[in-house]
């Protein structure tokens, strides 16, 4: 009786000279106008969150880009009713980064360290934003290989 011989396996190769890079942080300022609806009197609250981070190498930086969204409830000069806006304020910059070249895996993180706020009548609020970026970077771990599959031996039709 004829038979079928199929072999196949995956081999998995070794991190060996995988590149890293150090842990760096960088500390940033950034003074970002924005406009309201409506005249303010005085501004009641700020909250502001950092989304969308993220991250290229090129060689010996990162590029990051990350959106600052911000929400301010303040007093409405008019009427004295209390309204809250929301803004997204994108940003990018570069973060020294000894090592990198393109093409590697970064791995970025934002806090914000600082924030003030100050209102210039009638509508246009000032932020001063301080924070601090930390990154990293690697070559991804290379992906197991299928080294022979698909390979037929000791076929024979009779």
């Amino acid at each position: 009786m004829p038979f079928l011989y199929h072999s196949a396996y995956i081999e998995s190769i070794p991190l060996q000279g995988v590149i890293n890079t150090p842990v760096l942080s960088g500390n940033f300022v950034s003074s970002v106008n924005v406009t309201l609806s409506a005249a303010a009197s005085a501004i009641v609250s700020k909250a502001m969150v950092v989304a969308n981070l993220q991250c290229v190498t090129i060689e010996n930086a990162v590029i990051f880009s990350l959106t600052f969204q911000e929400q301010i409830t303040y007093m409405r000069a008019s009427d004295a009713v209390v309204v809250t806006e929301a803004f997204a304020i994108p940003y990018a910059n570069v973060l020294s980064l000894p090592g990198t070249v393109a093409g590697m895996r970064c791995e970025i993180a934002a806090v914000i360290t600082g924030l003030t706020v100050s209102l210039t009548p009638p509508s246009s609020v000032t932020n001063n934003i301080s924070f601090t970026i930390t990154a990293s970077a690697d070559f991804p771990p290379p992906a197991a290989q299928d080294v022979d599959s698909n390979t037929f031996t000791n076929f024979t039709l009779t």
